[in-house]
C-alpha cells in the first residue's frame, strides 16, 4: 500500500516530464522511420539509374559497332560497284584544299 502511494505521488509530480519524454521519443522514432524510407527510396533510384546507364552504354557500343560496319570501305566499294556500276580507280585521288583555291582567285 505504501509503495503504490509513493508511486502515485511520484507520478503526479513527474507526469509532465514523462509525457514530454514519451512525446520526444515518439517524434525521434517517426523521424528515424521517415529517414530510413527516404534513404531506401534514394538507394532504389540510384540502382535504377545505374541499370539505365549500363543499358545506355551497351546500346552506345552496339551503335558504334554498327557505324564501324557501315563505314567499312570494302562494303562501300562493293555497293558502289554492284548497285551503281562504279569502277574503282587505282590512281590516288586529287584533293583540293579550299584555302588554296581562295588564294588563287
Amino acid at each position: 500500500m505504501k509503495i503504490t502511494i509513493l508511486f502515485r505521488n511520484w507520478f503526479l509530480r513527474n507526469r509532465w516530464k514523462l509525457l514530454i519524454s514519451i512525446g520526444i521519443t515518439v517524434a525521434i522514432i517517426v523521424f528515424w522511420i521517415n529517414n530510413v524510407n527516404y534513404v531506401n527510396s534514394l538507394i532504389l533510384l540510384n540502382y535504377r539509374t545505374e541499370v539505365q546507364l549500363r543499358d545506355l552504354r551497351a546500346q552506345n557500343e552496339n551503335l558504334r559497332r554498327t557505324i564501324n560496319q557501315l563505314e567499312n570501305p570494302e562494303r562501300i566499294i562493293g555497293i558502289a560497284e554492284r548497285n551503281l556500276g562504279m569502277i574503282l580507280n587505282d590512281e590516288a585521288p586529287l584533293i583540293l584544299n579550299s584555302n588554296e583555291n581562295e588564294k588563287e582567285r
